[in-house]
């Protein structure tokens, strides 16, 4: 069986955990990111790059024209 690791929280309230935590550099919330670039291809790279940082901690959804002109965009989310 598969486990869905990005629904799983992770029990902050013991001092170990917390320490730990630190220690490993996870935040203790999700932070949130827009990214708008003026084509499909400029916001593509971008995640890409950041997949490459961040690994299994981005997640994104896949650029979109916002209407708004030309102007392409895409949002994501950096767990832990």
């Amino acid at each position: 069986m598969k486990h869905q690791r990005l629904s799983q929280q992770i029990d902050r309230s013991h001092p170990a955990v917390q320490q730990f935590t630190k220690e490993c550099g996870l935040t203790e919330h999700a932070v949130s990111i827009r990214l708008i670039g003026v084509t499909r291809a400029d916001v593509e790279t971008q995640i890409e790059r950041l997949n490459k940082a961040f690994g299994e901690l981005l997640v994104m959804t896949q650029p979109r024209q916002t209407g708004k002109g030309v102007e392409w965009i895409a949002y994501g989310t950096i767990i832990g």
